[in-house]
């Protein structure tokens, strides 16, 4: 499109110099009916892939608008399943602890085993299995999967695949 315009523009200039160059009565009347007829033409076109560019903006906007509001909902609905499934592991793991405890829990030998089993599934302890689970799970944390997905689909964050799409 810029090519073609500028091609326009310097035909027309071209166009100019020759019938200002030549004498009056030789190329006047034509020329500038000549040089008319190009500036129409020339207009006619840029209002046609004017429109048509717009267009296109509006049918796109309109379908990263929804992608957008997709990906946003999916981001809510995986957040509640995490949630949930933290809370039944919790619960879960919870339960098996107990019923450890109460089984093996007079028993000094199963002592040390207990309590490893106690801190692999707190969510609070740094080195514990629960711990990861919930860290990966973690949108916050700079580092987990949840945290890089959030990230591409955030149209705020500069190096996300939205934003780029957006760009």
């Amino acid at each position: 499109m810029r090519k073609k315009t500028i091609s326009i523009w310097v035909l027309v200039a071209f166009l100019f110099l020759v019938s200002i160059a030549l004498p009056e009565g030789k190329l006047g009347a034509a020329s500038s009916l000549f040089m008319n007829e190009v500036a129409d033409k020339y207009e006619e076109l840029e209002d046609k892939f004017t429109k048509q560019y717009k267009a296109d903006l509006k049918s796109v906007t309109t379908y990263y608008e929804q992608f957008l509001q997709q990906s946003s909902d999916e981001q809510k609905q995986l957040e509640q399943y995490l949630r949930e499934d933290m809370a039944y592991l919790e619960d879960l793991l919870e339960k098996d602890y107990d019923k450890l405890a109460a089984q093996y829990g007079s028993d000094r030998s199963y002592t040390t085993k207990l309590n490893q089993y106690r801190n692999q599934i707190n969510p609070n302890y740094s080195t514990g299995a629960l711990w990861k689970y919930s860290k990966e799970t973690d949108k916050g944390y700079s580092t987990s999967l949840h945290w890089k997905f959030n990230n591409q689909i955030n149209p705020n964050y500069s190096t996300s695949l939205m934003w780029k799409y957006k760009k």
